[in-house]
């Protein structure tokens, strides 16, 4: 089998506000096959950037688009495939959209792989650890102390026993902040688990007081309160702070992880 043709997709709404929601676009990665096996892979990014990545000519050998690394090969020869978009876009690449097409592509391959064989992709990777997985909802944090009892009383009515707020009203006023994660906290009881996400919006200062406050209303975990980058911030901030701290969703690859 080989793999004849990459191409996307952008859906987008038609209209697009500022507001922290990745659901308003998106990228769909086509992996066609000359067996007429056609994988698909979806990628949170900038799509119009994504699709450049796919379909960018070679200018010189580290700056390949990925579509010319990927026809020709073996699906199955996956990794293989993810080492050499990873070289060949290693001038321009290694993080960001061209991580995020990377992981798109390898989507679509593991899908052509699952429907070659037969078989559920999880069967391939190694089989089921689990039988089900617990699910959270999760929501922008509304303005007011009485919209976020309301949203939280909805999502325990349908079952949740988790919910993450994030983004929204959070992380410009610190005394607001803490208001609402306490609303929060108080309409879920406690046999429903709070998280809040506060999109990078804190400086180590600020980080340090919300999350002792929340030490006292026994948060679930708080994340991203820092800059990505801020790798120092975060590494004062956990050792000062029994709540837990959630980060790295802007990292890319295994490679990123092992940074000291």
């Amino acid at each position: 089998m080989k793999i004849t043709n990459v191409r996307s997709i952008i859906l987008k709404l038609p209209e697009i506000s500022d507001a922290a929601d990745g659901t308003q676009d998106d990228l769909v990665v086509i992996v066609e096959t000359d067996e007429g096996i056609t994988g698909y892979g979806e990628i949170d990014t900038s799509p119009m950037v994504g699709k450049a990545v796919i379909d960018a000519y070679m200018s010189h050998g580290m700056c390949y688009g990925l579509k010319e690394v990927v026809v020709g090969k073996d699906p199955f020869d996956y990794e293989q495939i993810w080492e050499e978009m990873w070289f060949k876009s290693y001038y321009y690449g290694r993080s960001g959209p061209v991580m995020h097409v990377m992981s798109g592509i390898d989507m679509a391959l593991w899908d052509i792989m699952g429907k070659a064989t037969g078989k559920p992709v999880h069967k391939l990777m190694g089989g089921s650890y689990k039988a089900k997985a617990r699910a959270y909802a999760s929501a922008l944090m509304p303005e007011t102390p009485d919209a976020v009892k309301k949203m939280v009383d909805s999502y325990v009515g349908l079952g949740y026993t988790a919910i993450k707020f994030g983004w929204g009203p959070l992380g410009y006023d610190i005394n607001k902040d803490i208001e609402l994660i306490r609303t929060a906290k108080k309409a879920a009881g406690d046999k429903v688990e709070i998280m809040i996400d506060i999109g990078k919006r804190y400086q180590l200062k600020a980080a340090l007081r919300v999350a002792r406050a929340m030490e006292q209303m026994d948060i679930y975990w708080l994340e991203e309160p820092l800059p990505a980058e801020d790798l120092e911030g975060y590494k004062i901030l956990t050792a000062s702070t029994t709540t837990r701290i959630a980060t790295g969703e802007e990292e890319s690859g295994r490679r990123a992880f092992r940074r000291p």
